[in-house]
């Protein structure tokens, strides 16, 4: 996306964990928008493990840690990795660990963590107090 994203009430980042590194348009993405996403909130998501067991979805999560750690300024309002999916035309039978009611009910939250901030701000700014930061969720999304 290259248009201005100021003004948006979030932007939802996604993208896929390969080889032990987050997607390059995953950061590029967060460096063409640093200035803007300063006041516009974020929900960062990965899509990782194709193997559904603890070791897959912890190097998973770490991998979007030391991406995310790259990025100092940047407070999502929530922090997730669901299951990924082989790309199309790979030579094995195909895995899909996404779950898509979880990716919906993250969302959902994703959403009601925008209102609840910005009913915050809201409140914080009439009685004239400086804003809270957004705080980092994390949460694992299962299969």
């Amino acid at each position: 996306m290259r248009e201005s994203v100021a003004g948006f009430d979030l932007v939802v980042l996604g993208a896929p964990l390969y080889s032990g590194r987050w997607h390059r348009g995953a950061h590029r993405f967060l460096r063409r928008h640093r200035g803007e996403l300063a006041s516009v909130p974020v929900a960062v998501f990965g899509m990782g493990p194709r193997s559904d067991t603890a070791d897959a979805w912890q190097r998973s999560s770490a991998q979007l840690d030391r991406a995310l750690a790259k990025r100092g300024w940047l407070e999502p309002v929530t922090v997730t990795v669901f299951g990924g999916v082989d790309p199309p035309g790979s030579k094995r039978p195909p895995r899909d660990l996404r779950n898509w009611e979880t990716i919906a009910t993250w969302a959902t939250q994703a959403l009601t963590a925008v209102g609840e901030t910005a009913k915050a701000v809201g409140q914080q700014a009439s009685s004239h107090r400086p804003s809270q930061p957004r705080g980092r969720h994390r949460q694992r999304s299962e299969r």
